[in-house]
Order: structure tokens, then C-alpha cells, then sequence
């Protein structure tokens, strides 16, 4: 079960970072779409909020698998 639970700790760091970069790269998009009112700006906001529900949610999950391992 330690196995699985570090395996686990490695895809989510990664896909923190994969996550994180993805903002990074769509916040040099977004702040000129933002100052301008610009048409789009509405599905990039859209897309920022889907990667951050997302990474809620995936740590969430984690943490409650890390808790149920931890009172086993």
C-alpha cells in the first residue's frame, strides 16, 4: 500500500507542475485580454477555472487517500 500511496504522490506532483505551468502559460494570454474587454477573455477565464476546480478536486482525492492510508 506504501508503494501505490508513493507512486500516487509522484503523479500528483506532477501534476501539480503540469498544472501550474498551464497557468503560467495562459496568464501572459489572459492580463492584456483582461485590460482590453477583449471577446475571448470569457473562454480563457473559463479554461483558468477548469484547471483549478480540477486541481481541487485531484487534492482532495489525494489527501483523503492519504488519510485513509495514514489510520490503517
Amino acid at each position: 500500500m506504501k508503494r501505490s500511496l508513493a507512486i500516487w504522490a509522484i503523479v500528483y506532483s506532477l501534476g501539480s507542475a503540469v498544472l501550474w505551468w498551464l497557468v503560467g502559460q495562459l496568464m501572459p494570454i489572459a492580463v492584456p485580454m483582461m485590460m482590453n474587454d477583449h471577446p475571448a477573455l470569457l473562454r480563457v477565464s473559463l479554461i483558468l477555472l477548469a484547471l483549478v476546480v480540477l486541481y481541487a478536486v485531484a487534492s482532495i482525492a489525494f489527501f483523503r487517500a492519504l488519510a485513509r492510508t495514514m489510520e490503517r
